[in-house]
């Protein structure tokens, strides 16, 4: 798509209110505020572009520039900018597709992308959209610059088999919901019900645990959220992934 929503089921209201509000902006900027390196700073996915209210604070010379395929996250952004809470910096803002060649070789200092590499690979062709995005931005940075990836990561044993018990009321039919409406399962991705001393066990890969428990309080945009994969990589995927499309890893942190 170039432009519209990624999914035609999502809330941006709730969306916006659970992602960019001043509390969450500011857990997010202080992960990555200390790698940013400053000049032209593009972030990827910017939805509402709040995430530049605390770097235009922090980089007022920078130009800051925002990248998102929805209208509607286009038009908060732009409205942003109208309310002029950057202050004197240069913000403009973007709406493209993010596998597009937006920017030219060797033209951008830092490249942000908070929450939207799995959205590049659940979107797209996975592993391979991941390796021709990375590439790109390899030639889009000058020498010197960064990208900077806060994402979810999946857990390390990702095949190991292990017993879930919910204790949430409606807590196995949630389960077995999201089982059914995940889009991203795999052949292996199934599951036994067995009971031990007269308790209610799933028998499941570790993978599907850390997908269930990840994804199981978007009540409100639940449709929108089973397409998105969120486990594929864990922390050593992450930095081979990054080698692999020459970048130099300056720091990789998992909490």
């Amino acid at each position: 798509k170039e432009m519209g929503s990624l999914t035609d089921n999502r809330d941006y209201n709730i969306y916006t209110r659970d992602m960019s509000n001043a509390a969450i902006i500011e857990v997010k900027y202080n992960d990555i505020k200390n790698y940013i390196v400053e000049g032209k700073i593009v972030d990827e996915g910017c939805a509402d572009a709040m995430l530049f209210a605390p770097i235009s604070r922090d980089y007022p010379d920078s130009d800051l520039i925002g990248v998102d395929i929805s209208n509607d996250f286009i038009a908060r952004a732009n409205e942003n900018i109208r309310r002029g809470i950057y202050g004197g910096s240069f913000v403009s803002i973007l709406q493209a597709n993010l596998l597009y060649n937006n920017f030219k070789p060797n033209s951008i200092n830092t490249f942000i992308c908070n929450s939207t590499m799995h959205e590049i690979w659940s979107y797209n062709n996975k592993l391979e959209s991941v390796n021709n995005y990375l590439s790109a931005k390899y030639n889009q940075l000058e020498i010197g610059g960064r990208i900077i990836i806060r994402d979810v990561i999946g857990p390390e044993d990702k095949s190991r088999v292990v017993l879930l018990r919910n204790i949430e009321e409606g807590g196995d039919a949630n389960f077995e919901k999201f089982m059914s409406d995940f889009k991203h399962l795999s052949a292996d991705d199934t599951y036994e019900k067995i009971t031990i001393n007269n308790l209610n066990y799933y028998k499941i890969r570790m993978k599907c645990v850390a997908e269930y428990l990840l994804h199981k309080d978007y009540h409100n945009n639940w449709n929108s959220e089973m397409c998105e994969e969120f486990c594929h990589f864990n922390i050593a995927d992450w930095q081979n992934i990054a080698k692999d499309n020459n970048f130099k890893l300056v720091a990789a942190n998992a909490y």
